[in-house]
């Protein structure tokens, strides 16, 4: 009887620490400012440690070009910035779901036009975000503008203002990835000659049209619409049969609907699709592999070097909580069933 109490105090205990929050880190801004052309923007320089990791929220697009069609973009430009960014090992991004999930509470996870300072500032509190991320898009003619600035959060300093131009949206991708590189200058991220910099085409389609499907897909599945979330991610790999992360997101859902033969075929798929795959992709793959192993030392072993490489990744805190809640339900259930 002693050994089961123990089991469940072991399992309660690890439940406990898997979800602590790691220790605060601050931004460092420099001392010194500087003063330019009355028509620019006063700027502060930041310097960050080479080997430390910063956490950055990237706040929903506003959509200031009138057009809506384009309405996708509020929430698909902040997806592709974070996946841009997220390559950086020294930055840690806030994921869109965790966004949302701060902004219910907030009442305003459905209205990103309405994202002001004052909230930006509470979001990145509550995430423990030292910057923060806003922006736009505009039209001039008939080119598209995106507008980004970085922004200290709790005095709502700028730190930095960055604007690229292009013409249609089909130059959509590359305007992210030069913002991106900017982004990683402005932030002096550019020493990391080790790391890889793919491009958002690379990282994820060159389909503007799966990226649209997808981003929708990532709406819907925000609001709990998870048939309506499962349709568009099923669009989204028809116009790109190499997107992983439509593929993932699409399995993932298939199970949830208990759909487990799709869900099936659809992890065959990913199987072939592993070369494309980032690292935070294959550990949701290979873990996705345990499920039918029913391998419970390595389904542990995986979430574990997850949550070392990754420490502030939602998904990986998710995935461990959930499993040793499973295996204390289990516990609990076991004493219950053989004491009586």
């Amino acid at each position: 009887m002693r050994l089961k109490i123990l089991i469940i105090l072991i399992i309660s205990s690890s439940l406990f620490f898997c979800g602590r929050d790691s220790e605060k880190r601050k931004i460092k801004l420099s001392d010194q400012t500087t003063v330019i052309n009355s028509n620019e923007q006063l700027t502060t320089t930041i310097y960050f440690e080479p080997k430390e990791r910063r956490s950055i929220a990237v706040m929903f697009f506003q959509n200031l070009t009138g057009d809506e069609n384009l309405q996708w973009l509020q929430k698909g430009l902040t997806e592709m910035f974070i996946r841009t960014l997220s390559q950086s090992r020294y930055l840690s991004i806030l994921t869109s779901e965790r966004l949302v999930e701060i902004l219910s509470r907030l009442g305003d996870a459905d209205s990103p036009k309405n994202i002001n300072v004052d909230i930006a500032a509470i979001v990145a509190q509550q995430a423990n975000a030292e910057a923060v991320l806003v922006g736009n898009i505009s039209k001039s003619g008939d080119s598209l503008i995106i507008n980004v600035k970085l922004k200290e959060p709790n005095q709502g300093l700028v730190l930095k203002e960055e604007s690229v131009e292009g013409s249609g949206l089909e130059n959509i991708m590359r305007m992210v990835d030069e913002l991106t590189q900017r982004i990683r200058t402005d932030l002096q991220l550019t020493l990391e000659k080790a790391e890889e910099s793919k491009t958002i085409a690379e990282l994820t389609t060159n389909s503007l049209e799966a990226w649209r499907h997808y981003t929708i897909g990532v709406d819907y599945m925000d609001q709990i619409l998870r048939n309506e979330a499962v349709e568009q991610f099923e669009q989204a790999v028809k116009h790109d049969s190499t997107f992983v992360t439509a593929y993932i997101r699409l399995c993932n859902g298939y199970f949830t609907l208990g759909k487990d033969r799709e869900g099936y075929q659809t992890y065959q798929k990913l199987l072939l699709l592993k070369g494309k795959a980032t690292q935070s992709e294959l550990f949701k793959i290979n873990l996705l592999e345990t499920r039918f192993s029913n391998d419970l030392k390595k389904m542990i072993t995986i979430l574990n070097k997850w949550l070392q490489q990754y420490p502030e990744d939602r998904d990986a805190h998710l995935n461990i909580a959930g499993l040793y809640m499973t295996l204390l339900i289990y516990s609990i259930f076991y004493i219950l069933t053989t004491t009586y």
